[in-house]
């Protein structure tokens, strides 16, 4: 019995180490966008094999765009192809990183205090917290608020613009856990962030990110706005879900095109210029909370992940388009990824495998002889 527990061990071990085809294993240097080119083609051509998947993929390195294209079509029975600089995506949570460096904005006109209670900047409500920590900013930021998370009634009928004053005020946050302990993913929390934005700045959130953000990285395709604006709105992809307005929707109601959010990357690692001082960067992108020292935490709007010995900060997306945003500061590389999962199934998995294929090819294990079972198996035998 334990022979055949251990042989199944191994089994599994060999699949999940090998189920990507060894040719996208292979190191090779980041340097030469003709071979990435071949490399991502062959990648998204067995992985897609056939079927038509709108995907749009933005590489930067060292401070300079590095790579950018579009695979499939928009409109597959007109032959509309995606191109990468106006093919639009919703880049669903990824939005969330956007809302951070807008607060990050107004900190750096000295007008917000990350470490201030929020009441401070809520004009229209308060909170009112049973805990004798206050809420602060910054735990909104690290999804450490210790807020309730609603699952429901979080959208409005297609065709509205819903004002965060009104969704705030007319059901106020609910504190249900001490702030600044825990790891929650709040989306309720980064709406909120939104929220303080428009109260500090006396502006409409979209507004201000339009003004402060977009306007100075040229991102021309990118809004907040809902519903779309008339110039982008036809340049959306279809993404199969209902068209329904958020009502937090700093959280998740962004649309953009790889290429500007190349444009954001290009900020997120060129020390935050034109919208940021380079001190506010490594700010941002520095760990703020962690549950346990090994292991991972986040950064302000980022989550950290560790790869082949890579320090990584990413952000993910999903509403009916899958995004994917990923800054390896060391390595002063990056990338974002859009695609439409409406097929489901291993579409879903795109982003993952994308990013793993990505290392092991570019970036692989800074060990030259990583850890194995193959000494260890009495350690591994037993019954499961």
């Amino acid at each position: 019995m334990q022979i055949y527990i251990v042989k199944i061990f191994r089994l599994i071990l060999f699949i999940l180490i090998f189920s990507a085809s060894t040719k996208f294993l292979m190191a090779a240097e980041l340097n030469d966008a003709k071979e990435f080119e071949r490399w991502c083609d062959d990648f998204v051509a067995e992985y897609t094999k056939g079927q038509n998947a709108p995907i749009a993929i933005v590489i930067v390195k060292d401070a300079q765009l590095f790579f950018q294209k579009g695979y499939g079509f928009v409109d597959e029975k007109q032959a509309v192809p995606v191109n990468p600089e106006q093919t639009i995506f919703r880049a669903a949570s990824v939005s969330k990183l956007i809302t951070t460096t807008a607060v990050m904005k107004l900190v750096e006109q000295g007008k917000l205090d990350l470490n201030a209670d929020i009441n401070t900047y809520l004009k229209d409500f308060q909170i009112k917290s049973k805990f004798q920590k206050p809420i602060t900013v910054a735990d909104l930021l690290t999804h450490t608020s210790g807020l309730e998370e609603r699952m429901f009634g979080n959208v409005a009928p297609a065709g509205t613009s819903p004002s965060l004053k009104e969704v705030f005020s007319r059901k106020v946050p609910r504190e249900i856990r001490p702030a600044g302990e825990e790891i929650v993913y709040s989306n309720l929390g980064m709406a909120l962030v939104g929220y303080i934005v428009e109260a500090v700045s006396d502006q409409k959130f979209e507004d201000f990110v339009e003004r402060e953000i977009f306007k100075p990285l040229k991102m021309n395709h990118s809004s907040f706005l809902q519903p779309y604006p008339s110039n982008l709105a036809n340049s959306v992809v279809p993404s199969g879900a209902d068209d329904v307005a958020l009502l937090h929707y700093p959280a998740g109601s962004m649309i953009s095109t790889a290429s500007d959010m190349g444009k954001f990357l290009l900020m997120q690692s060129n020390g935050g210029e034109p919208v940021l001082r380079e001190e506010t960067i490594r700010e941002m992108q520095q760990r703020h909370f962690t549950q346990h020292p090994q292991m991972p935490g986040v950064a302000y709007g980022f989550f950290e992940h560790f790869a082949n010995g890579r320090h990584i900060l990413f952000h993910t997306g999903a509403s009916g388009h899958q995004s994917l945003l990923c800054l390896l500061p060391d390595e002063k590389v990056g990338f974002y990824i859009a695609l439409s999962a409406t097929q489901g199934g291993k579409f879903r998995e795109f982003r993952k495998q994308f990013l793993q294929a990505f290392l092991n090819r570019y970036f692989p294990s800074k060990e030259e002889n990583p850890p194995t079972f193959a000494n260890n198996n009495v350690q591994l035998e037993g019954i499961y």
